[in-house]
């Protein structure tokens, strides 16, 4: 008797095929090790930014990773830094550049008034960080409130916020206090 010829000895390609595969992932899942992680340390994980921790978001990270640039070489040489940022095609028109752009302003204000030196020339370091301090404001506001085609789905009522939406919030909020706060310090010292 021919196997080759008895219709229920032929093994359907298709089963091995599907078989195949079930062993597969059954395998690769045994091999897979998902770490458990707390909701909150999720959340602040994803929504960290230069506001809510030392480090640069997730999104300015990869996008200067993209520009072949590290945050802190783009933080000590920031002309440079934004310079080169410009000159990068991969970004332009996106609003996620207008987000790097206030998030790399705030950072380098941050920078400038940690910096030791700013004890001798403090009206030059005052000046520099109020400049970042506006330009933070300006790139998170063009963030938050641009009127692009891009950007006509944050109008929308039924669009819930994203992390880069609360980060962009944050540094918008936490740039406007700090300069109002510089600007109210540097009237109270001039006029009284």
């Amino acid at each position: 008797m021919n196997t080759y010829n008895n219709p229920k000895k032929i093994i359907n390609p298709f089963k091995i095929i599907i078989i195949g595969l079930c062993l597969s992932l059954v395998t690769s899942c045994s091999i897979v090790d998902i770490s458990k992680q707390n909701p909150k340390q999720y959340l602040i994980d994803g929504r960290a930014n230069i506001v809510t921790s030392k480090h640069l978001s997730n999104n300015s990270m990869g996008m200067l990773r993209m520009a072949g640039m590290e945050d802190k070489e783009c933080l000590n040489d920031f002309a440079t830094c934004i310079n080169t940022l410009n000159e990068r095609q991969f970004i332009a028109n996106n609003p996620r550049q207008l987000a790097l752009y206030a998030e790399l302003h705030y950072a380098k204000a941050k920078q400038i008034k940690k910096d030791p030196s700013c004890e001798k020339t403090p009206q030059s370091c005052q000046t520099a960080n109020h400049k970042l301090l506006l330009e933070a404001i300006r790139y998170s506001y063009g963030y938050l409130f641009a009127d692009n085609p891009s950007n006509q789905k944050k109008l929308t009522l039924t669009k819930f916020a994203n992390e880069l939406d609360i980060q962009m919030q944050d540094i918008y909020y936490t740039a406007t206090k700090h300069l109002i706060d510089e600007l109210s310090i540097d009237c109270a010292t001039k006029y009284y």
